[in-house]
Order: C-alpha cells, then sequence, then structure tokens
C-alpha cells in the first residue's frame, strides 16, 4: 500500500485530503450535537440506522485508517532505523488500523 505514496507530494496531498475529510466529519457531528436531539438511547440509535450517515462515517473510517497507517510508516522512517524493527512497527500499524476498519464497520453494519 505504501508503495502507492513514495512520492512525497502524494503523501503530503493524502494528508490533506483525509483530514479535511476528519474536519468536516468532526463538524458534522457538533452540528448534529446541536441541532438533533441526542439525550435518549432510541435517538442515537436511529441516527447510526440511517444509510446516509452509515455512509459518510464508513468512508470516514477508511480515510482514518489509511491516514494512521501512512502517519505510521512515516513515523517508523523517521524514527525506527533498524531494518526489521521498521517493517515489524509498519506491520503493527498497518493490522491496527484494518482491524479498527473491519471492527468499526462490523459495528456500524452489523
Amino acid at each position: 500500500m505504501m508503495n502507492t505514496f513514495k512520492s512525497g507530494s502524494k503523501q503530503w496531498m493524502f494528508q490533506r485530503l483525509s483530514n479535511a475529510c476528519i474536519v468536516a466529519y468532526s463538524l458534522l457531528l457538533v452540528c448534529l450535537l446541536f441541532t438533533v436531539d441526542l439525550s435518549s438511547f432510541t435517538a442515537v440509535s436511529n441516527l447510526f440506522q440511517s444509510t446516509w450517515f452509515r455512509v459518510i462515517t464508513s468512508l470516514c473510517v477508511v480515510f482514518f485508517a489509511f491516514n494512521s497507517a501512512l502517519a505510521g510508516w512515516q513515523i517508523a522512517g523517521d524514527y525506527v532505523k533498524q531494518k526489521s524493527l521498521n517493517k515489524l512497527f509498519n506491520m503493527i500499524c498497518m493490522t491496527a488500523s484494518a482491524a479498527s476498519v473491519v471492527i468499526i464497520l462490523a459495528t456500524l453494519w452489523g
């Protein structure tokens, strides 16, 4: 996956786009907190049952995961100099990102 982002400008652009997605999703959540009555479990459950919210949340979760995997890859490149530890650190970051996507999407859609 990281070979796609070998170019520094591609990494920078992807991070900016995913960060914009994260900010937009955060603003959506804040707006929903102020405009939708979420005082009961039923109200929150109804929000998460709507298809539009599930789709937006799913897309943002995938962006979050790719962004965190790219950040882990960059951190490993800067601070983990031993090649075997670098690969191990990257594998842990990617596995954690993939696992979080699977768990969150299973919870959201399941």
